[in-house]
């Protein structure tokens, strides 16, 4: 092996989020295409009321966003409109996506009116709170920003479609890191004895 091909490193985990600023779901392997990881921001929420895609950037207005998990209910495939999701809301009751009333029931556990979208609008826009991060007081920065600045059209993502993470980033930027933005998944052990290995796998989630 060459020192070109030596590995830049091991994959530790691939996150893939069916329903964006929702909890997602970890996968074993991922299909890269143009616009990322196949089924990563398959769906949003439309805030009916001011037609902005609902995003934990604020989350004083969609921190209950982050208390819902979504998962596909059957692998996602090329060319094909998204399955349907499972969606763990945040008193722990599952609903599927495909439910005629799903709106009525997203809305009554945001307590806002919205709309499950697969389709983003012509020019996507999302509010995000800016407000300081150093812990000086002061009053809430929302500010609307407009959507997929360095991902295709018609996506969902805040900016690009498809993010590399270090461990050794994450871990340096976590604690520095407001905690509703970051997520630690469980440590794991791996072999036994003597030569067990603790591995801890980070997912720094995306919003």
């Amino acid at each position: 092996m060459t020192p070109r091909e030596q590995p830049a490193g091991t994959v530790v985990s691939i996150w893939r989020y069916p329903v964006k600023s929702m909890q997602g779901e970890e996968i074993d392997g991922a299909r890269i295409t143009e616009r990322g990881v196949l089924g990563d921001r398959a769906y949003a929420l439309l805030d009916r009321e001011t037609g902005h895609i609902a995003s934990a950037k604020h989350p004083g207005k969609w921190g209950a966003l982050l208390a819902c998990r979504a998962a596909f209910a059957e692998p996602p495939r090329p060319s094909a409109p998204p399955p349907p999701v499972w969606i763990t809301l945040p008193d722990g009751a599952v609903i599927s996506s495909a439910r005629p009333d799903v709106d009525r029931a997203l809305s009554a556990a945001l307590g806002r009116d919205v709309a499950l979208v697969s389709r983003a609008p012509e020019a996507p826009r999302r509010e995000a709170d800016r407000s300081p991060t150093d812990g000086a007081a002061a009053p809430a920065t929302i500010v609307e920003e407009p959507m997929a600045l360095a991902a295709p059209a018609g996506t969902f993502f805040d900016v690009a479609a498809l993010h590399v993470l270090t461990t050794a980033t994450a871990l340096r930027w976590l604690p520095r890191a407001p905690p509703r933005l970051a997520q630690v998944m469980p440590r794991r052990s791996t072999g036994g004895g003597n030569d067990r290995q603790d591995t801890t796998a980070i997912s720094i989630r995306p919003t």
